[in-house]
């Protein structure tokens, strides 16, 4: 795999201090947020030790890897026997208390791994640190939120939702890395209101400290497919053309209901038959996939379903726009999803589950079809309602789109996150100057 060179000017001393992003290289929204800022004049550098696909050719990324710091690398290889058999019992006896949050009977190991997340801290903080920042951000609390807190100069924090919710509960260590790395954060921008009482409370953290914003939603890849396009597109991705479609817009994963989707669908595909349902699977999606189409076909319904994999964001949109209803499941914790703005803006009924961030944007004129968390039957009758009468909730999907284009719009929202992130910067820097001049001789002035 090609190794992309960070550019000489950025991070050397001889241009302006770059903005840095802890995340995956090669993950939609870390890349997103770099060519936001680089095109609005922020260089913009992606530090990553995580990689599972192509790398991005137009963003200097740095890569860091275990022979960068051999002793590191001996220590870490020596440790690893006993930190896994750690990590392991305190996995079990902190399955009871994760499941009753999360929904799930166990946690998979990307939730409950605290030892990788340790070990990269030590490389990704020393390799932004080099690149004399001018702010770091790390994107997702559990993976890069120790290599944040460690790192020098303003740090901010983006919490993606599992991180601050469930994955805390899945061992004393990682409810302690994720709390460190908080209450260090400099910043913290969750994408949802709701949120800002949680943090403070369960976190103990200063409410001031704690700037919620919305990333909103790409109105220029995001938007409705005329209705006499729909067909070709549906015919393209292998979708019956005529049916009503519904997808679940989230990952099939646990903490998004997964098991309630699938009974749900299933039921809706026995009681009406023109309807088809489709799957996004993805990143560790592949055992609940695997599962999930057994008991389909086992159903006698595999006609029925369209499963898509991992997809990419222009194909994503294309699932999107050719289906008729979306669904977003959530037990009780959710940040402001992008997926559901995603299906708002391109025209879909929303079916989702009860949620106070949801509720609260229907002051702003947003609205949906809520139904009670991990309750199947009620998600199978509230899709069932739409589908027999979709001119019903045609004023619904206009207000939405209304709503997303007047409070999501992603242009916009992406240029106050980063005057935000900016000021937040410049405010830190000039509090540090001052307290480092100390307060001077009686009747000094300061410039």
């Amino acid at each position: 795999m090609k190794r992309p060179a960070v550019l000489p000017e950025v991070g050397g001393g001889t241009g302006p201090a770059p903005a840095v992003i802890l995340g995956r290289a090669d993950g939609i929204w870390a890349c997103t947020l770099a060519r936001e800022w680089q095109k609005r004049g922020v260089p913009t550098v992606i530090v990553s030790t995580v990689v599972h696909g192509p790398l991005p050719s137009d963003i200097p990324v740095v890569i860091v890897r275990w022979s960068d710091r051999p002793w590191v690398a001996r220590l870490r290889r020596a440790a690893y026997p006993l930190m896994t058999w750690l990590q392991r019992w305190l996995v079990r006896r902190g399955t009871a208390r994760f499941a009753a949050v999360a929904g799930a009977a166990s946690p998979d190991r990307w939730e409950y791994d605290f030892i990788e997340p340790f070990w990269n801290a030590l490389l990704l903080s020393r390799a932004a640190s080099r690149l004399h920042p001018r702010f770091v951000l790390g994107q997702e609390v559990h993976s890069h939120g120790l290599a944040t807190a460690l790192c020098r100069g303003p740090r901010y924090l983006f919490p993606w939702g599992s991180d601050v919710f469930t994955v805390i509960e899945t061992s004393f260590p990682m409810k302690a890395m994720v709390t460190w790395a908080l209450r260090r954060a400099d910043l913290i921008v969750p994408t949802a209101a709701t949120a800002t009482g949680y943090l403070s409370s369960r976190f103990r953290i200063s409410p001031s400290r704690i700037r919620p914003l919305s990333w909103g939603v790409d109105l220029r890849l995001f938007r409705p497919t005329p209705a006499a396009d729909k067909a070709a597109l549906r015919r393209r991705l292998g979708l019956p053309p005529e049916a009503k479609i519904v997808i679940n817009a989230r990952r099939f994963l646990p903490q998004w209901q997964s098991d309630t989707v699938l009974e749900a669908f299933i039921d809706c595909a026995r009681r009406r038959a023109d309807a088809h349902l489709v799957m996004i699977g993805g990143l560790y999606a592949e055992g609940e996939v695997a599962q999930a189409r057994q008991r389909i076909a086992s159903a006698g319904l595999a006609s029925r379903f369209t499963f898509a994999g991992d997809l990419q964001l222009p194909d994503y949109r294309d699932h999107l726009s050719a289906a008729d209803v979306f669904v977003s499941m959530n037990p009780r914790f959710d940040m402001r999803s992008v997926s559901v703005l995603q299906g708002l803006a391109c025209g879909l009924v929303p079916v989702l589950s009860e949620h106070p961030e949801y509720r609260a944007m229907q002051a702003a004129g947003f609205d949906a079809v809520f139904v009670p968390a991990r309750d199947a039957d009620a998600l199978s009758e509230a899709i069932r309602v739409v589908l027999a009468d979709p001119a019903r909730f045609g004023p619904m999907v206009v207000g939405n789109e209304r709503y997303v284009a007047e409070h999501e719009d992603g242009e916009r929202q992406m240029g106050r996150l980063l005057d935000l992130l900016l000021y937040s910067a410049d405010s830190l820097d000039l509090r540090r100057d001052s307290a480092s001049e100390g307060p001077g001789p009686p009747g000094a002035r300061r410039n």
